[in-house]
């Protein structure tokens, strides 16, 4: 298809995106021990996924825990959760977003269609996981329709990051901000 860019705080990956091409991905180890590996790109497995090539991720508090080592890492895990860019594919059940969107997403994947979502509360989620794998090119958002939200515009090619961290940063204020 065309360059992607996946920026983080950390590194920066270019390349092309072509189908069953391998990408590069952050997976924590354990205490202090990341490294910056080969994974098979992302793929839709369930009916309300959506592929999103990552724009800008940025480093939550929550990946320092065990970073740090005061959360255990029992194996190797895909590291982020916080990530704005656009949609490549969705599933046959997406109906909110679509390809060629810009995208906000949240560190709580939700379904939008649970009691606590529809009153308000993302983060209550009956259906709540918490996503992983956003320090790479591209990622699969589950449960897009709850989880993703579309701005109206896609911003400017010229942008540096840092627009696009304070997008990430603001989704994740959203999720939280009606639970006190």
């Amino acid at each position: 298809m065309g360059s992607y860019l996946a920026r983080s705080e950390k590194s920066c990956v270019y390349g092309d995106k072509q189908k069953g091409k391998k990408m590069k991905a952050t997976i924590l180890y354990g205490p202090r021990d990341v490294r910056f590996e080969e994974r098979d790109d992302p793929k839709i497995l369930q009916p309300t996924d959506a592929i999103v090539r990552l724009a800008a991720t940025c480093v939550c508090g929550s990946d320092l825990w065990p970073y740090r080592g005061i959360q255990p890492v029992p194996e190797p895990q895909a590291m982020g959760h916080e990530y704005c860019g656009v949609v490549e594919e969705v599933g046959s059940a997406v109906k909110t977003v679509k390809p060629g969107q810009f995208v906000i997403g949240s560190f709580c994947i939700s379904d939008n269609t649970c009691p606590n979502c529809r009153a308000g509360y993302r983060s209550g989620c009956q259906h709540l996981e918490f996503m992983t794998g956003a320090q790479a090119p591209y990622a699969r958002v589950p449960l897009a329709d709850g989880t993703l939200v579309a701005t109206q515009e896609k911003p400017s090619d010229d942008l540096p990051p840092q627009p696009s961290r304070r997008l990430g940063c603001a989704r994740d204020r959203l999720v939280r901000g009606r639970r006190g």
